[in-house]
């Protein structure tokens, strides 16, 4: 008989009521059960029929603590392959006995030359920000080629127009170019105006 209060016997429950039309909701409100152990405590039941048998006939070994700190929380790795990896630490478990520490399923980053991951994580991202400000000063400077020569004439023909400091520039690329024309003051505006007219 299935202990009622173990991981399994809380899943099973769970799974009774969710059958019988109980919302997740519901449930976490009426057991007052965190959302995250409700799906780790379902997610038990996808095991294996044999691999439930095997844990509820070692419940030393295999404890709440165990089933969810360790499985649970991986649930991804340990699902992989029909359960393949769980059914080797299992056995392991059941090998070693219950003082036996159950293999990580994360390989965590060790200190090494390239430094932490977060810093290789902050590294790659500022590359990618600095490679991304390059190539935008290389698309303007590529949109900006201009023939020199030319742009002198024309900038010494509008200021001979006109009698103002003029800067001309022209993109090739888009096909466009503007005009600017540099004075001081509201009278060399209005000047300015009654020549274009």
């Amino acid at each position: 008989m299935e202990n009622p209060k173990s991981p399994f016997g809380i899943a099973n429950y769970l799974h009774e009521q969710l059958t019988r039309g109980k919302t997740k909701a519901l449930l976490v409100k009426e057991l007052v059960m965190d959302k995250y152990y409700l799906n780790k405590h379902l997610w038990l039941l996808t095991w294996p029929k044999n691999l439930i048998d095997l844990c509820l006939l070692y419940p030393d070994i295999f404890t709440a603590r165990v089933l969810f700190s360790t499985f649970a929380s991986r649930q991804k790795y340990y699902s992989k392959n029909n359960f393949q990896y769980l059914k080797a630490e299992i056995d392991k478990l059941i090998q070693n006995g219950a003082k036996h520490k159950p293999r990580k399923a994360v390989n965590y980053p060790k200190a090494r030359a390239g430094g932490s991951l977060l810093s290789q994580r902050n590294r790659k991202e500022n590359l990618k920000k600095i490679e991304k400000q390059l190539n935008v000063e290389k698309m303007t400077n590529e949109n900006l080629k201009l023939d020199f020569e030319e742009l002198l004439y024309y900038q010494q023909q509008f200021k001979e127009a006109c009698g103002f400091h003029v800067i001309v520039q022209y993109s090739k690329s888009r096909e466009s170019g503007e005009i600017r024309i540099n004075f001081k003051n509201e009278k060399d505006l209005d000047y300015l105006l009654e020549k274009m007219a």
